[in-house]
């Protein structure tokens, strides 16, 4: 043998035929036996262990090993590897730090183990066996090879350089732990069902052969590819990476990725079910990153099922691309997204599903999202994503999501298809649109289309509809199934529209005509004797006339138009009108919160204490209101119809730094007062297709700071003057909790005077007249789907009233019952919001009579109060305004 000197090889020739194994050979049962290396026949290269633990030689050769054998166990430590063959069951050790060269083989036993802790220099040969199990912790530098075994199996924890091959009908199971490795593969050939559990490295092929094969890659790394072969194979993928390429091989396979990342898939690395029944499921995986990393679902090849779980995202990479499902046997699939997972499809120019069998349908069901939007347009103008399903999509509660530009009829927009003669949608699914630069306008036509059914395909009346509003500007889209006239080719499309036509109304019912009476019978007449007729004359023939030509007929005549079409109206989002109505009403609260004189003074006879700091006051006021107002919404000449009814509330605190009499009597009173102020109102409109509904609240609160000026007349006339700058805070919204924050300012200036006269049995009339000037400046904000600005606008109010009361006393306190009939208007003053740039112009004029009935008291020198109710109702015809409130205050001198 290599590497024995020329002595050595003399002495082996010479006594080859010495140490010849005897027919009968000595028991190792119960004893220890070493067998010296230059005690081994030259005869045999190994020693054969027999069902009587007889040591033997098998090949002819030198065997250099140095073991020791304890009954069934052989303990080796250095030389030539051993060979074991027959007997029930051999345990091999090779020991820590021994080094065995040439193959190491052991065939034709019962149940035998090999445990390697030291260095295997040649190959493992392991045949025939009923049960062989290899534990390797040190190293294999050859191949382990595996032949006819009924059950074979590999821990590994150490490496093998060579590769581990398989052959016959038995079962191979191979475990690969986290510090193993295999420089090369496995390859399988026969019929034998093999197990693979791959924890660590494996930098050559594997190939399985046929049969059951389980493979279950745990966190472990195939340098190159794997081929599971033909056969009912199990692939059970958790992390780790697989370099090459991926097969399952002929048959009804199944495969789960868990946790794989495109971290670990080969940029292009196909995943192919092979032909058969094939399922893939993947659990919280991810395929590709957004940079086009990873493997695209282009090249997940024939699979009969893929199941998309956990969180999994399926991601669409390059710009075109299918994903195609079953194979030249099944011709189809279907793919099934769980709830918590994502298709995701952005940046394309054509993404999908199809089946292989171009005639067949495949199958889609989404309950989870087909997301067209992770990609960023660079305009509205850009849009082009299209997702299309050839065959069958059944959403059970999933969504789609899609970029679109939300403007008029034909805008661009991301797109779900749907396609085939057999192809269908149904099911329930929700649309989620993500505008893009899109300002809102009015459709007018069929609309900006989002679903598409081509070649026949048919979408169910129910399934889809959208997951949350979609708005630009002013303009409520919503989702329609099929154009605006019926059409074969957009019967079963999905349009988003602004523009809502109304059905036409329903004819007047035509009348049953009257029924004509039953005439009388005509009475019987007598009979007359047929008298006998004359013969008829034979008449002369005449020549056949001449047909006159048919004459051409009139062309069908076009049908008149309908007379009275349907208008389209705009579809406005129910938070505009209350969004429109805000500067209405911190108008509105102004004017409340400054009141009148009498509102805030009681009266004239009340107004007696004088000093540095005459007296103080306080009031507290409320209204209910139902007011509406015109609004026009800029290029539609469309009436809006906004409106509010809610409360006003609040209260003012004042005291009179000057209380200076005159010695005519009149007298002169200056002071400051603090005023806090609060609407709440539920806000109405023309909306969404309907006229005059609720849709949403309108809240504004105001911080007040005034002072006034009053001069009193010997004989009770006042001029009073009254000027206050509110800080303004608030919200609206829409009932959908869709809403702004608004804020801004407002100033008054009042000016107001009136005279009593006297009457009989001291009653007194006091005819009054008042002005008051306001500017509301309110901030610019937004919502989630609209810029809104607010112009500053200026406006006059002007009030004439007559005030009735009469001097009394009640339970001896000076009382002056009253009432007061007030005549209030705002002229034509108008004011604008602008959404997205189009302007809604909001009118201001209104004339209201109001009605107010009340009384003053001077309870003590000290203290004194007042108090009234008021009802308030719109004179003119075109808006609502009608108000019920009160009004009480107290002065109290120092």
């Amino acid at each position: 043998m290599n590497g024995h000197s020329k002595p050595f090889r003399r002495w082996r020739r010479r006594h080859m035929n010495r140490y010849a194994p005897k027919p009968n050979p000595f028991s190792l049962s119960g004893v220890e036996a070493r067998v010296p290396r230059h005690a081994i026949s030259p005869l045999r290269k190994s020693l054969l262990r027999c069902s009587v633990a007889a040591v033997a030689m098998s090949v002819p050769g030198v065997v250099a090993a140095d073991c020791t054998a304890s009954g069934s166990t052989l303990n080796c430590d250095g030389g030539e590897a051993p060979a074991v063959n027959g007997g029930t069951g051999t345990t091999v050790n090779v020991l820590p730090g021994a080094e065995l060269y040439s193959t190491l083989e052991i065939s034709d036993t019962g149940s035998s183990e090999l445990n390697n802790d030291g260095r295997l220099d040649g190959s493992v040969v392991m045949s025939g066996n009923d049960s062989i199990v290899i534990n390797n912790n040190g190293e294999i530098q050859g191949t382990v090879n595996g032949t006819d075994n009924v059950t074979f199996r590999l821990n590994n924890r150490g490496s093998i350089a060579g590769n581990l091959n398989f052959s016959g009908t038995g079962s191979n199971t191979i475990v690969n732990f986290a510090d193993g490795s295999v420089s090369n593969g496995i390859t399988s050939i026969g019929n034998s069902d093999d197990t693979a559990l791959i924890r660590g490295t494996f930098a050559g092929a594997i190939n399985l052969g046929d049969g059951t094969d389980h493979v279950e890659l745990l966190a472990g790394n195939i340098s190159t590819s794997i081929d599971m072969g033909a056969g009912d194979d199990y692939f059970n993928w958790v992390t780790g990476s697989i370099s090459g390429g991926f097969t399952m091989g002929d048959g009804d396979d199944r495969a789960i990725f868990v946790a794989v990342s495109e971290a670990s898939l080969t940029d292009g690395l196909n995943v192919e079910g092979g032909q058969g029944d094939d399922t893939l499921t993947l659990v919280a995986s991810t395929n590709a990153t957004e940079a086009g990393r990873g493997t695209a679902p282009q090249n997940f090849i024939e699979w009969e099922t893929i199941n998309l779980t956990d969180s999994t995202e399926l991601r669409y990479i390059y710009t075109t691309g299918y994903l195609t499902l079953g194979d030249a046997g099944t011709g189809t699939g279907q793919l099934t997204i769980d709830e918590t997972s994502t298709i995701l499809a952005g940046d394309s120019f054509g993404y999908g599903i199809q089946a292989y069998d171009a005639s067949q349908a495949a199958t889609v069901y989404n309950a989870g999202l087909i997301d067209m939007t992770n990609d960023t347009p660079a305009s509205g103008f850009s849009l082009h994503d299209t997702f299309t399903v050839r065959g069958n999509y059944v959403g059970q509660d999933g969504r789609v999501a899609l970029h679109s530009y939300l403007e008029s009829d034909g805008a661009p927009s991301d797109m779900l298809v749907i396609g085939g003669t057999d192809g269908s949608g149904t099911g329930s699914s929700s649309l989620t649109i993500s505008n893009v630069d899109g300002l809102g306008d009015m459709t007018t036509g069929d609309g900006i289309k989002v679903v598409d059914a081509i070649d026949g395909a048919t979408t169910a009346s129910n399934a889809f509809a959208l997951s949350e509003p979609v708005a630009a500007g002013i303009f409520e889209y919503q989702l329609y199934r099929g154009g605006i006239n019926a059409n074969p080719e957009t019967d079963s499309d999905w349009f988003l529209r602004s523009g809502y036509t109304p059905p036409d109304p329903d004819p007047d019912p035509t009348p049953d005509p009257d029924p004509d009476p039953t005439p009388d019978p005509d009475p019987t007449p007598d009979p007359d004797p047929d008298p006998t007729p004359d013969p008829d004359p034979t008449p002369d023939p005449d020549p056949d006339p001449t047909p006159d030509p048919d004459p051409t007929p009139d062309p069908d005549p076009t049908p008149d138009p309908d007379p009275n079409p349907q208008p389209v109206i705009p579809s406005v989002r129910p938070e505009i009108p209350g969004y429109v109505v805000k500067p209405a009403i911190a108008q509105r609260m102004g004017i409340e919160a400054i009141g009148t004189f009498h509102d805030r003074q009681g009266d004239q006879f009340l107004l007696n204490s004088f000093g540095d700091f005459p007296g103080s006051w306080a009031r507290v006021f409320g209204k209910s209101f139902d007011q509406s107002w015109s609004t026009h919404i800029g290029k539609l000449d469309y009436e809006l119809n906004p409106g509010a009814e809610g409360q006003i509330g609040g209260f003012q605190v004042g005291v009179d730094f000057i209380g200076d009499p005159y010695d005519d009597g009149s007298q002169d009173r200056a002071g400051m007062f603090f005023a806090y102020t609060t609407a709440n109102a539920d806000t109405l409109g023309n909306s969404l297709g309907r006229i005059d509904v609720g849709v949403g609240s309108a809240d504004l609160q105001g911080l007040s700071l005034g002072g006034y000026w009053t001069h009193i007349a010997p004989n009770g006339t006042y001029l009073d003057a009254v000027a206050m700058y509110s800080w303004l805070d608030g919200d609206s919204g829409s009932d959908r909790n869709i809403s702004a924050d608004i804020g801004g300012y407002s100033v008054l200036a009042s000016l107001e005077s009136g005279r009593p006269y006297t009457l009989n049995n001291g009653w007194l009339i006091e005819p009054q007249a008042q002005v008051i000037w306001q500017r509301v400046d309110l901030d610019d904000t937004e919502d989630p789907f609209t810029s809104i600005d607010y112009d500053r606008f200026d406006t006059w109010t002007s009030r004439v009233g007559v005030r009735v009361e009469r001097d009394t006393f009640v339970n001896k306190v000076p009382t002056q019952p009253f009432a007061t009939l007030n005549l209030w208007h705002t002229p034509d003053d108008d004011y604008t919001v602008s959404f997205n740039g189009l302007p809604v112009t909001t009118n201001l004029e209104q004339t209201s009579l109001e009605i107010k009935a009340g009384a003053s008291a001077q309870f003590s020198e000290a203290f004194s109060g007042y108090a009234a109710l008021l009802y308030g109702a719109g004179i003119d015809n075109d808006q609502d305004n009608t108000s019920f409130g009160a009004n009480f205050g107290f002065r109290l001198r120092w």
